[in-house]
């Protein structure tokens, strides 16, 4: 038999996921693609929630609703759980301020909790310029969302000598 192309993809209104466990959303998927001849690109991320059970759906991009064509990607944001009330405050001794802004929003992702970084220099006989030499508080200490985080580069210079 031969068919035609139209040219236009099959296409639906994405599902209100909301609540459902993967396996569901993965189901559900499956019927699309049969009912529908849509073929859907899923990608799962996790993100804290505190209603929503972990494993369950918070959210996807594109919306609910959004008109989504075959081969189109979808993210499906999954519940981790409620968000811990606080963390222990990693090391960062000797990583660039990069390193640190980006562990700062991994932090974030993975837990919900916004610490404010506060940068300020100082001279240190061994690190390179822009390397954390110390944190206040330090490392271990219990952090919640909205702490302040005061991270001390060095400047790349030796402290100047005090004689």
């Amino acid at each position: 038999t031969l068919q035609v192309s139209t040219g236009t993809p099959p296409s639906a209104q994405l599902p209100d996921w909301t609540g459902l466990s993967i396996t569901e959303v993965l189901d559900d998927t499956r019927r699309l693609e049969l009912d529908t001849d849509l073929l859907l690109i899923l990608e799962a991320i996790y993100a804290p929630h505190p209603e929503i059970p972990a494993d369950r759906v918070i959210s996807t991009d594109p919306a609910a609703g959004a008109e989504v064509f075959s081969g189109d990607e979808v993210t499906v944001v999954l519940s981790s759980g409620p968000a811990p009330e606080a963390v222990a405050l990693p090391d960062w001794m000797g990583l660039t301020i990069t390193e640190v802004l980006e562990a700062i929003g991994q932090l974030e992702e993975e837990t919900g909790i916004t610490l404010v970084p506060d940068v300020i220099y100082a001279p240190h006989p061994d690190l390179e310029a822009e390397r954390v030499i110390s944190t206040d508080p330090p490392p271990g200490a219990a952090l919640s969302s909205g702490d302040s985080v005061t991270i001390v580069l060095s400047t790349g210079e030796p402290p100047a000598d005090s004689g």
